[in-house]
Parts: structure tokens; C-alpha cells; sequence
């Protein structure tokens, strides 16, 4: 996350794979817990991502977004890297889901 915090506009497309990258790595059982959530379900379906999403387009859509409103999502990734190294998970969470919400 810190080295996301140093990312330049040329850097888009790396710090989209990073982000990948890093939830790939979390830990099954978070990702079970994920799966089996049925809020996350119906939330994407307010948002139009459910399991015939086209991950591709929606990736396009997020690097598009991020270049538009670049210094916004620097912004929200040093506040992410504070966050995540002060260990208030529950508080990068909340402001995760805003700031999901703000780009779809």
C-alpha cells in the first residue's frame, strides 16, 4: 500500500494490478467470509456487477475513473496506507466502501 501512495498518473495500470495483486494474496478465510456474504451480492446488483459482469469492462471503467479524478484516488490511497498501518481495518472498510460507491 505504501508503494501505491507514490504512484504517479503513469502508473495507473500498475497500481490497478498491485491492487489485484494484494487481494489475491488476503487470506482464504477472509475470502470465504467475502463469498458467502449475500449483503455484497445485493449491494453489486445496485450497482449493475453480479456474476455475468464483464470484470474486463468494469476494470476499464475503475482505470478510467482514476485518471479522471487522479489526484482524488492519490488521496484516498494515502489515506488507505495511514489507515491500513494505524491498523484500523473496520475505519479503511468504511471508507472502501465510499469510495467504491463513489467510482461505479
Amino acid at each position: 500500500m505504501h508503494d501505491l501512495n507514490n504512484a504517479g498518473l503513469a502508473d495507473i495500470t500498475r497500481v490497478i494490478n498491485e491492487v489485484t495483486t494484494f487481494i489475491d494474496s488476503l487470506p482464504q478465510p477472509f475470502k470465504d467470509c467475502v463469498a458467502a456474504n449475500n449483503e455484497l451480492k445485493v449491494l453489486g446488483k445496485l450497482y449493475g456487477v453480479d456474476d455475468t459482469t464483464d470484470l474486463d469492462a468494469l476494470k476499464n471503467k475503475l482505470i478510467k475513473y482514476a485518471t479522471l479524478h487522479f489526484l482524488k484516488v492519490k488521496g484516498w490511497i494515502k489515506t488507505a496506507d495511514q489507515e491500513w498501518s494505524g491498523k484500523q481495518y473496520e475505519k479503511l472498510g468504511r471508507d472502501a466502501a465510499g469510495w467504491g460507491h463513489e467510482c461505479l
